[in-house]
C-alpha cells in the first residue's frame, strides 16, 4: 500500500561483512567488527529512517568432531543452537572460476531444501566455509543460495597463525535443539 516514490527508497538488498576464521579442526563465521561502530547520518527535513540491526550472530563449525554450534539473535533473544554438522551430498560440476586469484571448483547441493552453489579452493585445504557450508576439498571462498537469494563473496584471503583465542565456542544464549529454535520462530 506504500506510494512508489516510497517504495523506491527502500533498498532492494542489503550488504554486510563477515569474516571467517579457520584452522584445520575448526572454524568460526562472525560479523566484521569495525572500528566506527555507529555512522550518524544527518538530514534536514521530513523524511523516514530505517536503521537495520545487524545481529551479533556466530557459526562455530567443530570440523574434527562434526559439530555445529550457532549463536542467533532472534527478536532481542539469544539462542545457542548445538547440531551435528550434516554431511551434504556435495557435486562437482566441473566448472572453474578464479577467485582473489585462487583456482576455485563448482560444487552443487541441496542444503535445507535450497539450491546452492558453493566455489572452493583446493590451494587452501582446509574443509571450512562460511556457516554451514564447509565439508569440501578445499576453503569455500563463495556461495550462492537459491539463485542469488543469499550471495557470500570472500572479498580477501589473510593466511596468517591465528591466536588460539580466536576459536572459541559459542557460549550465550538459551541452549535449544534446532527444532525447538525452529518452533520459536514459527510462533513468533
Amino acid at each position: 500500500g506504500m506510494d512508489a516514490q516510497m517504495a523506491a527508497q527502500i533498498p532492494k538488498e542489503r550488504t554486510s561483512e563477515k569474516v571467517l576464521h579457520f584452522s584445520e579442526e575448526a572454524s568460526l563465521f562472525e560479523n566484521h567488527q569495525k572500528e566506527d561502530v555507529e555512522e550518524i547520518i544527518s538530514k534536514e527535513g521530513r523524511g523516514i529512517v530505517i536503521e537495520l540491526h545487524e545481529p551479533d550472530n556466530l557459526t562455530y563449525t567443530d570440523l574434527k568432531n562434526g559439530m555445529l554450534i550457532r549463536q542467533t539473535e532472534f527478536m532481542s533473544r539469544v539462542f545457542l543452537i548445538e547440531s551435528e554438522l550434516k554431511t551434504e551430498k556435495w557435486k562437482l560440476t566441473g566448472k572453474q572460476l578464479s577467485i582473489l586469484d585462487y583456482a576455485c571448483q563448482e560444487a552443487i547441493a541441496e542444503v535445507d531444501g535450497k539450491d546452492v552453489h558453493a566455489w572452493f579452493t583446493s590451494q587452501i585445504a582446509v574443509g571450512a566455509g562460511p556457516g554451514p557450508y564447509s565439508q569440501l576439498p578445499g576453503l569455500v571462498l563463495a556461495v550462492e543460495v537459491n539463485d542469488g537469494d543469499r550471495t557470500l563473496m570472500a572479498t580477501s584471503v589473510d593466511i596468517k597463525p591465528l591466536d588460539k583465542n580466536v576459536l572459541k565456542k559459542p557460549t550465550k544464549g538459551k541452549k535449544v535443539s534446532p527444532e525447538e529454535f525452529e518452533t520459536i520462530v514459527a510462533e513468533k
